[in-house]
C-alpha cells in the first residue's frame, strides 16, 4: 500500500495540527493540576496520569521521521506504547469508578500504585516483539509496524495481536462497565422528584456515555483502515488514511475535554478569575484613593 509523496505531506502536516490540539489539551489538564490544589483529587490524578500519556502521545506523532534511520523505530515503538498505555487507563478510570460506586469500595485510593505500575508498564510489553521480527518502520503516513510482503503474516499478526485486539477487548469491558454504573445509578435516582438531583443524574450519565465513545470513534477508522490494508495490502485510499489520521491524534483533545474539563474544573477557574479581576479592582481603587489621601471612604 504506497501513499504518493504528496498524500503523505498532507497526513503529516495533520498529524502535527491535529496533535498539537492534543498537546495543548493535555498540558491544559497538567496545569490546572499544578496550579490548583482542590483538584488534586484520586479521581483527577488518574486523568493526570492518562493526560502525561496522551501528551506523549501526541509528540510522538509529531516527531519528524525517516524510514531509513533510527527516528522511525523510535516512533513506531514509542506510539505502540503511548496509544495502547492511553486506552489502559481509560479501562483504569472505568475501574476506579466501578469499584467506588458499585462496590461501595471507599479505597480504591489505595490501589493507586498498582493502577501506576499496571498503566505505565504492561503496555511496554506489547511493544517489546516487533523489535525481534524488524516489523517497526513506515506504515503508510507515519511509523509503526509496517506490513512487508515476505514477512507479511507476521507483521499482520503482530498488529492485530498486539493492538487492534486488545484496545477492542478493552473497549468491550468498559461498555459493560459503564452500563452497570449507569444502570445503577438509574435505579438510586429511580422516583426522585427533585429537579437538582435529576439533572445530576442526568449529567452524569452523559459523561458516562461519552467515555467509551472517544475510543470508539478515535480508534474506529484506523482499525478499518487497517483491515482494508489487510485485504488489499498494494492499493492506497487517502481519504481513509487522511481521517483515521485525524482521529488517532485528537485522542488526547478528547481525553482532556471528556475526562478533564469537567464543572470542578470550570469552577476553579471561575473562581481563579473572580478573584483576580477582584484583585485588579482593588488595585485601581487603591492607586485612585492614593491622589486623595485625607478621603476617608464615608
Amino acid at each position: 500500500m504506497v501513499l504518493s509523496d504528496e498524500e503523505e505531506k498532507t497526513i503529516n502536516t495533520t498529524l502535527i495540527v491535529c496533535n498539537s490540539l492534543s498537546f495543548i489539551g493535555c498540558f491544559f489538564i497538567l496545569l490546572m493540576y499544578l496550579f490548583f490544589k482542590e483538584l488534586r483529587s484520586f479521581s483527577f490524578r488518574l486523568v493526570q496520569y492518562m493526560s502525561i500519556i496522551d501528551l506523549f502521545h501526541s509528540i510522538t506523532l509529531m516527531l519528524p521521521w525517516d524510514e531509513s534511520n533510527w527516528w522511525c523505530i523510535i516512533q513506531a515503538s514509542s506510539l505502540q506504547y503511548t496509544a495502547l498505555s492511553s486506552i489502559v487507563w481509560s479501562l483504569i478510570i472505568a475501574y476506579a469508578l466501578y469499584d467506588s460506586v458499585i462496590n461501595q469500595n471507599s479505597k480504591v485510593e489505595l490501589n493507586e500504585i498498582k493502577f501506576i505500575l499496571v498503566g505505565y508498564l504492561s503496555p511496554i510489553l506489547t511493544a517489546i516483539p516487533p523489535f525481534f521480527t524488524n516489523s517497526y518502520g513506515k506504515a503508510e503516513g507515519w511509523c509503526w509496524m509496517r506490513i512487508r510482503e515476505d514477512h507479511y503474516t507476521i507483521d499482520v499478526t503482530w498488529r492485530f495481536m498486539l493492538f487492534y485486539i486488545p484496545i477492542w477487548i478493552i473497549f468491550i469491558i468498559s461498555i459493560i462497565i459503564y452500563y452497570r454504573i449507569i444502570k445503577y445509578v438509574n435505579k438510586q435516582f429511580k422516583g426522585v422528584a427533585d429537579s437538582s438531583e435529576f439533572n445530576l443524574k442526568k449529567a452524569l450519565i452523559r459523561r458516562l456515555i461519552l467515555y467509551p465513545l472517544i475510543t470508539f470513534f478515535c480508534y474506529l477508522l484506523v482499525t478499518v483502515r487497517r483491515i482494508y490494508d489487510f485485504f488489499d495490502p498494494r492499493e492506497s485510499y487517502f481519504p481513509l488514511a487522511e481521517s483515521s489520521a485525524i482521529m488517532i491524534s485528537l485522542t488526547g483533545f478528547f481525553n482532556a475535554f471528556v475526562y478533564g474539563f469537567t464543572s470542578s474544573v470550570r469552577y476553579a477557574i471561575k473562581q481563579a478569575w473572580a478573584s483576580r479581576k477582584k484583585d485588579s479592582i482593588d488595585s485601581r481603587n487603591s492607586q485612585s484613593l492614593s491622589q486623595y489621601p485625607h478621603y476617608t471612604g464615608f
